[in-house]
């Protein structure tokens, strides 16, 4: 399916290399690929570990496998959260929109925008469903985000997530990113995938999130 949003003009510019382009987003919520990260140990405090690097073309990849101290039907209500698996670090402000797409049971698309030399704007969609159990028993969460829409100076922004319930009302999150645009390093994907989990694991513990005032470098 295609998504199309004509409205996301850049703000300061409207050479080549920051032209909206539209991209089609894969079906289905399978994993972007294997999750290569060591597994954590799921009696341990609430942790995560990773993998990352460049592969030839530029592109920064990000593996995650960490435990959340919480039901899979908590961590499901905090993946849904925009709030939660918004970047905001690295964005200046975002809004959202939810039930952008049909046969997922959670889907919404968030309109960012980062301010600094230049304006740049772009659109990520988020889809996610049981993929095993049901709703009212969860077995397995999956969800699938990229970049449909926006400047073409952020060439790939995608990634996936996998929450598996463990015994004793814990959940495992994989976590796969994929990440190109200019002056992007590893510690950018470390600091939102490190963001991202420490806030699902406060959201699940019914704690607020942080207020950040610092970017991730």
């Amino acid at each position: 399916m295609i998504r199309k949003w004509a409205s996301l003009a850049l703000l300061l510019s409207t050479s080549a290399c920051l032209r909206d382009v539209v991209t089609e987003f894969p079906d289905g919520l399978a994993p972007l690929e294997d999750n290569t990260a060591p597994a954590v140990d799921e009696l341990s405090d609430e942790s995560i570990s990773f993998e990352t690097d460049e592969r030839d073309d530029g592109l920064f990849w990000l593996h995650g496998r960490g435990v959340v101290h919480a039901r899979l039907s908590d961590v499901i209500e905090a993946l849904s959260d925009p709030q939660v698996v918004t970047d905001r670090r690295g964005v200046t402000r975002f809004t959202t929109e939810f039930d952008v797409e049909d046969n997922y049971e959670v889907s919404f698309d968030t309109f960012l925008t980062k301010v600094d030399i230049l304006t740049v704007e772009w659109t990520l969609t988020w889809r996610g469903s049981v993929v095993q159990g049901d709703s009212d028993d969860p077995a397995v969460f999956a969800m699938r985000y990229q970049k449909t829409d926006g400047a073409a100076i952020l060439d790939v922004m995608e990634g996936s997530i996998t929450a598996t319930a463990l015994n004793g009302n814990r959940t495992e999150l994989a976590l796969i990113q994929h990440l190109k645009a200019p002056l992007t390093t590893e510690d950018d994907l470390l600091c939102y995938q490190q963001d991202l989990f420490d806030e699902v694991v406060l959201t699940t513990r019914g704690e607020d999130l942080p207020e950040y005032t610092e970017n991730c470098r």
